[in-house]
């Protein structure tokens, strides 16, 4: 048989051991050091901010965020922690996909008008 050793708590703290001299607490203050500074503000806004509506709102300075489809027209229910950006006006995911098409047609236009031979244009980079 095991025997579980059990440790007493320890005793609660007396009136007595509570007292700290206004001396004493005085050389402990002047001893110690400086408070700590602030720490400092966080380098991006809060998400659900004016700044950063949702969180995939963080690229759109960059121009990399993907807008939210449902922001603009009946609402978006993820709010804040959506994977969307906010911030992109109505209609950009539609100009968006727009262009990738132009881009795609136009693409395919070059590659039409070649010589069969002559240069290999691929649509995905080769590593």
């Amino acid at each position: 048989q095991q025997q579980q050793q059990q440790h007493p708590s320890p005793p609660p703290l007396g009136p007595a051991e509570f007292h700290v001299s206004k001396a004493s607490s005085a050389a402990a203050a002047a001893s110690s050091s400086p408070p700590a500074a602030p720490p400092a503000p966080p380098a991006e806004p809060a998400p659900g901010s004016a700044q950063l509506p949702s969180v995939g709102s963080s690229g759109h300075v960059l121009g990399r965020c993907k807008p939210c489809a449902f922001f603009h027209t009946v609402g978006c229910g993820n709010g804040a922690l959506c994977q969307f950006c906010h911030l992109c006006e109505a209609g950009e995911k539609q100009r968006r996909r727009k262009e990738r098409l132009e881009i795609r047609r136009t693409a395919r236009r070059v590659r039409q008008s070649l010589p069969v031979g002559q240069i290999k244009v691929s649509a995905r980079p080769t590593a």
